[in-house]
């Protein structure tokens, strides 16, 4: 009883790996027509854009600026008509 419990278990794990798998590949942006100089170039802009200019924080308060400050950016780039994505070919800042 107890190895078929197991192997239960082990079944239900593998099946949430592969459920879930998909949901771990990271996001990257596209847009029709734009090459690597061309994202890169916009990334750039944006990031400096964007970029606190004093940065002080402790603890959690340095991951909220930074999710915040990645938020500003991917705002900045999807006005440039960059679009979030999960494709093999998007660029990845």
């Amino acid at each position: 009883m107890l190895g078929k419990l197991s192997g239960y278990k082990i079944a239900f794990h593998i099946f949430l790996f592969v459920l879930l798998l998909p949901a771990c590949s990271t996001r990257g942006f596209i847009r029709e027509g734009a090459s690597y100089k061309d994202f890169y170039q916009d990334l750039r802009e944006c990031e400096e854009e964007n970029t606190p200019q004093w940065t002080l924080c402790v603890g959690y308060a340095c991951q909220q600026q930074q999710d915040e400050f990645k938020h500003r950016r991917n705002q900045c780039l999807m006005a440039r008509g960059w679009q979030l994505s999960r494709d093999s070919k998007a660029f990845h800042p």
